[in-house]
């Protein structure tokens, strides 16, 4: 059985260009397109593993090894060969961080760029304006040791908390592993309630030029 995906854009420009135009440009506002993604085996497949915490519920699949963290909510590594691989998720109060959504993927912007071991080579980002919510979906690459990587992130707020959902892997794996990111955001519960389902409806879909945000 398959499903429409409505929270990614991915077969539509990979790589944002970034210009002198302004976010509010109608230039930057992109088509809203349905795309058939097959979620079938998401969170009741038998290749799948789910994980409890705090009043969240995370579904990934079983072979990915769980990594208790103190800085992010939940870290499994999916490669044991490739420790730079992994899905993480990463939660914060907004009051008690003082931190929005433009402000924290600004700062994980910076970060990117300023980083002397992980070269930055490419992004893509997209606003998704729902009935009742708003999202940001992103993919990066990057470089470490002349290895290419490709990460696949969402980021969202939910109950007050700042979100990014985030899976980085091999580029040349990143066919492959994109249905699996969609599962996860599918499946991903907090208060026993899908954060996503594929019956949302996005109302918008604006480009980010984060140089000029």
């Amino acid at each position: 059985m398959k499903h429409y995906l409505l929270i990614s854009i991915y077969s539509l420009i990979i790589f944002s260009a970034c210009g002198s135009k302004t976010a509010g440009d109608n230039e930057n506002m992109l088509p809203v397109t349905k795309y058939d993604v097959d979620v079938s085996e998401q969170s009741t497949g038998k290749d799948w593993q789910s994980f409890s915490i705090l009043n969240d519920k995370i579904f990934c699949p079983i072979d990915w090894k769980l990594f208790p963290q103190d800085k992010v909510m939940f870290f499994t590594q999916i490669n044991d060969s490739d420790k730079n691989t992994f899905f993480t998720v990463v939660r914060y109060d907004q009051v008690q961080n003082d931190i929005t959504l433009e402000s924290y993927i600004k700062l994980g912007y910076s970060q990117l760029k300023n980083d002397s071991v992980e070269v930055f080579t490419g992004y893509s980002l997209k606003e998704l304006a729902f009935e009742n919510k708003q999202a940001f979906y992103g993919e990066y690459s990057t470089v470490i040791n002349k290895v290419n990587y490709y990460t696949f992130a969402m980021y969202f707020i939910e109950k007050g908390f700042v979100y990014d959902l985030s899976l980085k892997v091999r580029k040349s794996d990143k066919d492959k592993y994109y249905n699996t990111f969609q599962s996860i955001l599918y499946s991903y519960k907090t208060d026993d309630r899908n954060v996503f389902n594929e019956d949302d409806e996005i109302k918008s879909i604006r480009i980010i030029d984060l140089a000029n945000w």
